[in-house]
C-alpha cells in the first residue's frame, strides 16, 4: 500500500484558495471585530505570508498581559476564552466551506492501493480525484461534514508552574503575586490549553486501527511538516514494519530546507524530493 499524507500545500497546488493569507483576509473583511480580538490578544500581527503551521504556532504566543491591561474579572477572562475558541472554530469552518473547486479541469485518479491521511478539512481528493471516502482518513475533520470538529491549534504544552517561574514570581519555592495575578495566569493557561492540537487523543481515535504493516512506500505531498504535526509522523514511523521510502513534494526552497530537517530529526535516509505535480503524475493514471 502506498501511504499518501497531504497538506495545504497539496490543495493549493490543485486550484484551490486555502491558504492562510485567504484566511486572513476573510477574518479581516468579513469579521472584523474578531480579527482585531485575534491581534489584540496575542500582541501581535498575524502576517498575511504565514505558513498554516506558523499561524497555529502563534496561538501559542498568548500571554496574560492582554487580561492585566485590561483588567478584566476572573469571569470575564473565561468568558473570552470560551468565546474565543468557539468564534474561531466556527469562522474557519464557515471560511473553508466557502472555498469553491476549480472548474474544467482533467484529474487522473490515483493507484487503487493507495491510503490517504489528509491533513486538510476539504473534500478535494473525493471531488478532483475521485477518491473513496473509505481510502481517506480526515485527521483534523472534514468541513463538508455538519457534525465534523475540525481541529486547529498549537503544540505547546506551557503550564501553570512554568508560566509563574517564567515572570519571576515563585521564590523560593513561594508564591509572590496578587490573587488577582495568579487568576490571570490561570485563565491564560486555560487559553492555551483551549488551543492546543489534541495529537495524543487524535492518535489514538483515528491512527490506532490504520495497518502499517502493508505500508511500502510513503508519498508526502504539500505538507509543510510544521512541529506541531510531528506527533502524528513520529507514530507512523514507529510503527512501520520495513524499511520504506519516503516521498516528499517541495514547491520553494523553504520547503526544501524544512523536509531535510524533518529527515534529520526522524532519522530518514530513504527519501526522494520532487515537485508537486511530478508525483502525483507518478502515482496516478487516467
Amino acid at each position: 500500500m502506498v501511504l499518501f499524507i497531504t497538506g495545504n500545500g497539496f490543495d493549493i497546488g490543485n486550484g484551490m484558495r486555502t491558504g492562510y493569507k485567504q484566511f486572513y483576509h476573510f477574518l479581516k473583511n468579513n469579521h472584523n471585530d474578531f480579527f482585531n480580538s485575534v491581534t489584540s490578544l496575542f500582541l501581535a500581527e498575524f502576517e498575511t505570508d504565514r505558513l498554516w503551521c506558523e499561524f497555529e504556532e502563534c496561538l501559542s504566543a498568548f500571554t496574560p498581559e492582554y487580561f492585566i491591561d485590561n483588567k478584566l474579572t476572573p469571569q470575564k477572562t473565561s468568558e473570552i476564552v470560551l468565546d474565543f475558541q468557539e468564534l474561531l472554530s466556527i469562522y474557519f469552518k464557515e471560511w473553508i466551506a466557502n472555498i469553491s473547486l476549480p472548474d474544467n479541469k482533467n484529474y487522473k485518479s490515483f493507484t487503487p492501493d493507495s491510503f490517504f491521511i489528509n491533513f486538510n478539512y476539504t473534500d478535494t481528493l473525493e471531488k478532483l480525484y475521485n477518491v473513496p471516502c473509505n481510502k481517506i482518513l480526515h485527521i483534523h475533520g472534514q468541513a463538508t461534514e455538519p457534525k465534523s470538529q475540525l481541529i486547529i491549534g498549537h503544540s505547546s504544552k506551557t503550564t501553570i508552574d512554568e508560566m509563574c517561574e517564567s515572570y519571576g514570581i515563585v521564590k523560593n519555592g513561594n508564591l509572590e503575586c496578587t490573587v488577582e495575578e495568579f487568576n490571570y495566569l490561570i485563565a491564560t493557561e486555560m487559553m492555551l490549553f483551549t488551543l492546543r492540537k489534541p495529537t495524543e487523543e487524535i492518535i489514538k481515535e483515528k491512527l490506532t486501527d490504520l495497518d502499517f504493516d502493508t505500508v511500502s512506500e510513503i508519498v508526502v505531498l504539500g505538507h509543510s511538516l510544521g512541529i506541531v504535526d510531528w506527533p502524528y509522523f513520529k507514530y507512523i514511523k514507529e510503527h512501520l514494519t520495513q524499511p520504506i521510502r519516503w516521498n516528499f513534494s517541495a514547491y520553494s526552497e523553504r520547503d526544501k530546507e524544512q523536509i531535510f530537517t524533518f529527515v534529520k530529526e526522524f532519522q530518514i535516509l530513504d527519501y526522494s524530493i520532487d515537485s508537486l505535480q511530478n508525483l502525483i503524475s507518478k502515482y496516478s493514471f487516467n
